[in-house]
């Protein structure tokens, strides 16, 4: 938003108008409008724009060195526009223009990705003006669809993505909606016709109006294909995850379906269904990973896009993943150390799909299903290469065998190690297993816990040795340690409920890990201790924990006389319980409390006289040395010995336990009352 004052000095729109009219100085004008136009004010814009726009439209029609710096200002000038409407309407006159332009299909390809950038922000902002091109401009990006190069195919994506919002959004954006819905058909009805040609199958769907492709030679033609094919999947994950004005109505179903049949093929299977003999079955088998890698990123971004709504499809999700490595997976035995493994490419992107679902699900994921499979990659691609000291025997003739034994020498390492050899799967698979602790700890088994401890701690042992010594890829890839370090934090933070967490082991890792030469790491060790030092010696108790009331000396005269009454009457229940027999009553106080069954039949007047006797007379004499010290205590001056015990709630408790006993003894327990009454008056 430009402000109200401008910051510059007047002289700088004319040092530039002076650097954009000279053929010499025409870079450096660029340059200054660039970094200069966030500082202009709304007058010096209202009153400057207009002819600006004129001066980088005609460097642009050069086509020169220049056309990357014009087109990136004009889109910056056009952003910043967009944000007034005085201005925005002010230069709608100069979109056709633009259009032209930025529209022209003799441009240079390394123009391609500045082009495609200023016309998404043309799309984006001037969505009234541009409606007249809307079916120029989409015929022009189709014909683009079988670029090569990435950056100009993200920039096209980009593009394509704003179409759907061009024109009026009708009732509640259901015209844009239903733009959207209809293009996205239509780019995976194009999706699959371009899967059937790579494969050599019969096309009976056709989606978008694409060029057609003329046949130079198979292996060729099937190159261009994976490009189409790539560059329908960028277009697709980019309308998935940029915002727009209405709700999408997302074919998750379609999307699916498709994965499924890309997925579904490995290069056996893809042999077996086409012929892998030939050189064109081989270069299928040889370019059908990259499909697959692509339609793994459009996964990733379904995921985003829609996160919780795909739990029904938990099941699938997970199985297009674990089919991806189990077919990729290479054995210990064809490993080499210091190379990079076949496939490491797409292991990432299905590792990276997997973290991004269980992210988006938690424990909704239904990945503890696949457990015990996906244990197997993920540990298979932390484990590290180990140099296999290989014993070479030489043999000696046999003049020279006499007086000499033979002897073996050690084989050398014929290639080349890099330091750094999957260091990219080997993060993305300690990043998933990472996740899956933190968020499944609950429900993962307990085999699969347990085997994540025997992997990572000896590993992390190595490090605490020193990272010179540490193994490959984690002596030179700072991400792959700080990676292991965070899920050893994870074992110990979210520990299974069977599991023993490492704590010591954690412990000594994090304190030698602060010391690692990467600040990031040392970081992450750092905030790791932290936690565990709180779990082990936490300073208080946490808040929302029961914790004891303060013990109080002084107690008042209302809690002792309840503490004698619960004990008389638990002695007397307890004491008639034991006497008595034969028919059993419950019995029920007034409060609705129930009590334990007695047998009444007998009891001797005597026994409960003599039992209520001694037990009053002990509590009369606790009773008032107890009064006597709380009425010389400093905190109860107020101390009013006048009170009537009588009219306190207790006493109604007292009276409830006398109806109730005299319920059941009415001759024995008649004495209690009055007893009591008596020992209330001597008070």
């Amino acid at each position: 938003m430009p402000s109200m004052e401008s910051i510059l000095p007047a002289s700088t729109v004319s040092e530039i108008n002076r650097l954009l009219n000279s053929s010499g100085t025409r870079l450096d004008g660029l340059n200054t409008l660039e970094l200069s136009l966030n500082y202009f004010s709304l007058d010096v814009l209202n009153d400057n724009a207009s002819q600006w726009i004129v001066q980088l439209l005609r460097i642009m029609r050069a086509g020169d060195y220049g056309f990357q710096k014009a087109a990136k200002a004009l889109g910056n000038l056009l952003e910043i526009s967009a944000s007034s409407s005085e201005l925005s309407r002010d230069l709608s006159s100069a979109i056709p223009q633009v259009i032209n332009v930025l529209g022209n299909p003799k441009q240079k390809e390394e123009n391609l990705p500045a082009s495609f950038d200023c016309l998404a922000t043309v799309l984006k902002n001037f969505r009234g003006p541009v409606f007249p091109f809307k079916n120029a401009m989409e015929d022009l990006l189709l014909s683009y669809f079988d670029l090569v190069d990435l950056i100009a195919v993200s920039s096209l994506a980009k593009c394509y993505a704003q179409l759907p919002q061009i024109g009026g959004s009708g009732i509640k954006g259901l015209s844009h909606k239903q733009a959207w819905s209809e293009q996205s058909d239509k780019v995976i009805l194009s999706l699959k016709s371009t899967l059937k040609s790579f494969l050599g199958e019969t096309v009976s769907e056709e989606g978008l109006n694409l060029p057609k492709m003329t046949a130079v030679d198979p292996i060729t033609d099937m190159h261009r294909m994976a490009v189409r094919y790539r560059n329908l999947c960028m277009v697709l994950s980019r309308m998935l995850s940029d915002p727009f004005p209405a709700p999408k109505c997302i074919p998750v179903a379609s999307i699916l379906s498709l994965s499924n049949e890309v997925f579904c093929l490995s290069p056996l299977a893809l042999s077996k269904r086409i012929g892998g003999n030939t050189s064109e079955g081989k270069e299928r088998q040889k370019l059908f990973p990259d499909l697959q890698v692509v339609m793994l990123q459009l996964l990733n971004n379904l995921i985003k896009s829609c996160r919780k709504q795909l739990l029904p499809h938990g099941r699938s999700i997970c199985s297009f993943a674990l089919q991806v490595l189990q077919w990729s997976h290479t054995p210990l035995e064809l490993r080499e150390v210091g190379r990079d493994r076949p496939h490491r490419k797409l292991r990432s992107a299905a590792y990276n799909t997997l973290a991004h679902w269980v992210n988006a699900s938690n424990t909704g994921s239904r990945i503890e299903k696949f457990a015990i499979d996906l244990s197997k990659e993920i540990f298979s691609d932390i484990v590290t290469d180990r140099d296999v000291v290989a014993l070479q025997k030489v043999e000696i003739s046999a003049k020279k065998k006499r007086g000499s034994l033979s002897y073996d020498t050690v084989k050398p390492i014929d290639h080349h190690i890099d330091r750094l050899a999957n260091a990219e799967v080997c993060n993305a698979a300690l990043t998933l297993l990472g996740r899956i602790l933190r968020s499944l700890s609950s429900i993962i088994t307990l085999e699969f816990y347990q085997m994540a401890q025997k992997i990572i701690l000896p590993i992390v042992i190595e490090l605490e040795a020193g990272i010179e010594e540490s193994p490959i890829p984690y002596s030179d890839s700072a991400v792959c340690r700080k990676s292991i370090y965070k899920v050893l934090e994870a074992l110990v933070v979210c520990p299974h409920s069977s599991g023993y967490p490492p704590y010591s082991y954690a412990i000594s890792a994090f304190s030698c890990g602060q010391n690692d030469p990467d600040l990031e790491v040392s970081s992450t060790c750092f905030d790791a201790l932290k936690s565990c030092e709180a779990i082990i010696h936490p300073v208080t108790v946490p808040v929302g924990f029961a914790m004891k009331p303060p013990v109080n000396e002084n107690i008042t005269s209302e809690s002792m006389v309840e503490s004698s009454i619960s004990k008389l009457w638990k002695t007397v229940e307890e004491d008639i319980t034991r006497k008595s027999t034969v028919e059993p009553s419950k019995i029920t106080d007034v409060n609705g409390r129930a009590s334990a069954s007695i047998y009444v039949q007998s009891h001797s007047e005597e026994r409960v006289t003599s039992i209520v006797d001694e037990k009053m007379e002990d509590d009369d004499q606790d009773r008032m040395d107890s009064v006597s010290n709380i009425s010389t205590s400093p905190e109860h001056n107020n101390f009013d010995s006048d009170v009537d015990i009588a009219d306190t709630p207790l006493m109604k408790e007292v009276v409830d336990c006398q109806t109730l006993l005299h319920l059941h003894y009415p001759q024995q327990l008649r004495m209690y009352g009055q007893y009591y009454g008596r020992a209330q008056e001597n008070r």
